[in-house]
């Protein structure tokens, strides 16, 4: 009787338990809402905080993935594009001026995109974790490196539609931020202020 009782009382303890791992095993990429806290037991509440906390910080890893997914698709969408219009451009030109003209769009389309694939991987690679501190990842940075650097790579472009960068460096300014993130940054706000 006594060991009756007792399986009996066990079962009970640990069907909260139980029902949690009933509600975990429903959990998906796609539905991670926070498991239901009434009537868990005062025992087993910080598991089921701590399982909610994690299914939250996976929500919002689950989410920054699809967005980077979507801009990596949009910002390749526009190059991509491009190329393909060239393509028809040089198919159908027979003016050999047009047809130089649109070779060398169609090269300078092709020598844009490792670079933008390369930001792309480079963005994906500093992505912050989504459960680090805000200042993770962030160093002291020479903005004037990084200005030279991107001049440097922007320059053929820029000379091309007879743009002068002009970039003035002056004394070394540091910053605290991510260096490769503030590439990526200048590089774009530069070949945006080239191309329009």
């Amino acid at each position: 009787l006594i060991g009756g009782l007792l399986v009996e009382a066990l079962r009970r303890g640990l069907r909260p338990l139980v029902l949690v791992n009933a509600a975990l095993k429903q959990r998906n990429a796609n539905s991670l809402e926070p498991l239901n806290l009434r009537g868990v037991p005062r025992e087993v509440l910080p598991l089921v905080l701590t399982l909610n906390e994690l299914l939250d910080r996976l929500a919002t890893a689950f989410e920054a993935q699809r967005s980077f997914v979507a801009n990596a698709a949009h910002e390749l969408r526009s190059p991509v594009t491009a190329l393909q219009l060239q393509v028809q451009v040089l198919e159908r030109s027979v003016d050999p001026t047009e047809k130089a003209e649109a070779m060398s769009e169609l090269a300078a389309g092709s020598a844009r995109m490792p670079r933008l694939i390369e930001q792309l991987l480079r963005l994906s690679s500093a992505a912050p974790d989504t459960g680090a501190s805000p200042m993770a990842g962030t160093e002291l940075v020479s903005l004037s490196a990084i200005v030279k650097e991107v001049v440097i790579r922007q320059s053929t472009e820029a000379e091309r539609r007879l743009i002068d960068l002009g970039a003035r460096v002056g004394s070394q300014l540091t910053v605290c931020g991510n260096a490769a993130q503030l590439e990526i940054l200048l590089n774009n706000l530069v070949e945006n202020a080239i191309r329009y």
